[in-house]
């Protein structure tokens, strides 16, 4: 099972860098694929909006750390 963010990002016009938007948890997915539209459709909900584009323009897919077994 996966375990990992997904930040979301808005574009600024015409400038080069993007202004984050915000952050979904995902605690158990079967891939990074499944992940990713988990997070779409919980970021959307969460803005109250039927499509996490009208937030957000593009997202990162980070992996969460692992924590070590002693």
């Amino acid at each position: 099972m996966l375990t990992c963010s997904v930040h979301f990002y808005r574009n600024v016009l015409g400038l080069p860098f993007s202004v984050p938007r915000g952050t979904v948890s995902i605690r158990a997915a079967r891939d990074e694929a499944r992940a990713v539209e988990a997070a779409k459709r919980k970021f959307a909900r969460r803005q109250g909006l039927g499509d996490w584009h009208w937030c957000a323009d593009h997202y990162e897919v980070c992996p969460a750390e692992r924590s070590r077994e002693r």
